[in-house]
């Protein structure tokens, strides 16, 4: 069994604190979060030791605006929302579905994890 690196428990752990049935921040949709967080609790698990090899942290992944949650593109993490199948990681990009992001175009203002998020 792969144990996971002490970052990535700190996403697993931060992950687990929300309930798929509860919307945790603004502009989410109740499937949409479900999807979201199911996926992302399995990207952890299956991806997240290299997606801190290369550079990754809960901001970059997991994040949201303090403020307006998912809405603002800006400040959201690659993962949120995450609505297409997870295909590739790269140092230079992450695939999902037919669309990349990538990495030399970061998110332009650093909020919070999803799971620190406060009403």
């Amino acid at each position: 069994m792969n144990t996971l690196p002490p970052l990535v428990l700190e996403w697993s752990r931060g992950l687990a604190t929300l309930s798929p049935a509860k919307i945790p921040c603004p502009n989410f949709e109740p499937d949409e979060w479900r999807g979201t967080h199911t996926r992302c609790t399995e990207f952890v698990t299956l991806h997240g030791a290299r997606a801190l090899e290369y550079g990754c942290d809960a901001v970059s992944l997991f994040g949201v605006s303090p403020k307006d949650g998912i809405i603002r593109g800006d400040w959201t993490g690659v993962l949120m929302p995450f609505r297409a199948e997870f295909v590739e990681m790269t140092r230079e990009y992450s695939a999902f579905g037919k669309v990349r992001a990538f990495k030399d175009q970061p998110i332009r203002y650093r909020g919070v994890p999803v799971w620190e998020f406060k009403p």
